[in-house]
């Protein structure tokens, strides 16, 4: 299996307030697609909202939506699979000009330092792709350096507005127990924990300057990449040809040779028209191989093992789908909703209003209490199974209930009596009281 990676084809009406759309070759198997909006704000820094919005990304399989979502609302599930797969943004030279902001963090430990020592970023230009960094720390013991890995590496420098316990000083003094305000030709990022610092942030905040030209890239990933085995995540990528069967699917063009096909694969994005954007474009670029779809015979048993029967084979075409729901709420406290009972449920996220929150949820299943934890005992225990804690909201709540590399170990619905999720909303103060339910599935294509 060799990955192929090139451009995709061209986007059809990339325009502000209307939705473009991107035809996908048949043929390949599809293992990500790259989406890269590029906009310039002149009225605010610019924001991924600024070029994706503000309507869902549909993703269309033979014409029919099997995975909808926002563009925020999938950069925060990539971004809670992994840290690696949150959004990236580039400025028009290839590199990230933009602001670098942190927390105001305590200083657990006094630290003193000398006249002439240059305490911060020391690495000058960090070119995309090196993701390390020289900088000088306070510690403890006195100063240390060290190498620390950038989300996004670029220029960098601090806006007059930002703090954090690292300083540019030519007098000498002492760092002591407190909170410290850098000046403002302070240029620094991570801070290690357990050097004398504490709160230290894994990754700093970096936003683009107002008037810049940004190109916004986020990823929709077909492979699972959070899987741990290379083969594992392949095993959930979108094939859209599959060699000849005894039993064709339906929902499948069979060619001469008896292969067989999808009719068709899109992705359409919202193209936003927000005040003081301009230069909006939109391009992707696609990761593939050149593998056929597997046949599943009438057993279950999938081509190549040892009982599989050709005769009674057919294309295996099921996907994880991103199914997405809006759940009106109008008061606080618990909130029976009732998904659909069909496919295997691999995960449930429900995003909350600003200013509301979701304090504990119950998962009931034909009877059998699947979950019952509040959020901080359900997200301390996602982050010990191996989810990004960077990747954690408090308008949001995540019930998973994959562990294994077999899709079919998730919660299997089909024939299911009964399945209430119920969240218990610790306040609804928001004026637009919905909460918005991603469920992924796994099953056929809709």
């Amino acid at each position: 299996m060799t990955p192929i990676r090139k451009p995709a084809p061209a986007f059809v009406g990339v325009v502000a307030g209307q939705v473009a759309t991107l035809d996908l070759p048949i043929g390949k198997t599809y293992h990500a697609i790259y989406l890269a909006g590029t906009v310039k704000n002149t009225g605010a820094p610019p924001a991924i909202t600024d070029i994706f919005g503000p309507g869902p990304i549909n993703v269309k399989r033979n014409g029919k939506i099997q995975r909808q979502h926002l563009v925020t609302e999938l950069d925060a599930l990539n971004a809670f699979d992994k840290e690696d797969l949150r959004s990236n943004f580039y400025g028009a030279t290839g590199q990230i000009q933009g602001q670098l902001t942190m927390p105001t963090l305590a200083v657990g430990t006094s630290a003193s330092f000398a006249v002439g020592d240059t305490i911060g970023f020391t690495g000058g230009t960090v070119a995309p792709g090196g993701q390390q960094a020289q900088f000088i720390c306070v510690t403890a013991g006195g100063l240390t350096t060290a190498n620390w890995r950038v989300k996004n590496p670029g220029q960098y420098s601090i806006a007059p507005t930002s703090t954090t316990p690292v300083i540019i000083s030519s007098a000498a003094g002492t760092i002591g127990t407190g909170t410290v305000t850098p000046s403002l030709s302070l240029m620094a990022s991570l801070l290690p924990n357990g050097l004398g610092l504490s709160g230290s942030a894994a990754y700093a905040a970096i936003t683009p300057y107002t008037g810049d030209t940004v190109t916004f890239v986020i990823g929709i990933f077909f492979a699972d990449l959070s899987r741990d085995s290379m083969l594992a995540r392949a095993a959930f990528a979108w094939p859209t040809k599959w060699p000849a069967s005894a039993n064709p699917a339906a929902d499948l063009t069979t060619n001469g040779d008896g292969t067989q096909q999808l009719q068709s694969l899109q992705i359409e994005v919202p193209i936003a028209n927000n005040a003081n954007c301009s230069g909006q474009t939109m391009l992707a670029w696609m990761e593939t191989t050149d593998d056929l779809g597997l046949l599943v015979d009438a057993n279950g048993n999938v081509q190549g093992s040892a009982n599989f029967v050709a005769k009674t084979a057919s294309p295996l075409t099921a996907i994880v789908k991103w199914k997405r729901t809006t759940v009106p709420y109008t008061a606080a406290g618990d909130l029976p909703i009732l998904p659909p009972r069909r496919d295997a449920l691999q995960q449930l996220s429900l995003f909350c209003q600003t200013g509301d929150a979701i304090g504990s949820m119950q998962v009931v299943k034909d009877g059998t209490t699947m979950l019952n934890m509040s959020k901080n005992m359900n997200d301390e225990t996602l982050c010990k199974r191996g989810m990004n804690e960077l990747g954690l909201d408090p308008l949001r709540f995540d019930f998973l209930a994959d562990y294994s590399d077999n899709p079919l170990d998730a919660i299997n619905l089909n024939g299911s009596n009964e399945f209430t999720v119920t969240p218990n909303l610790s306040n609804a103060t928001a004026t637009n009281k919905v909460l918005i339910m991603v469920i992924k599935q796994y099953g056929p294509p809709d």
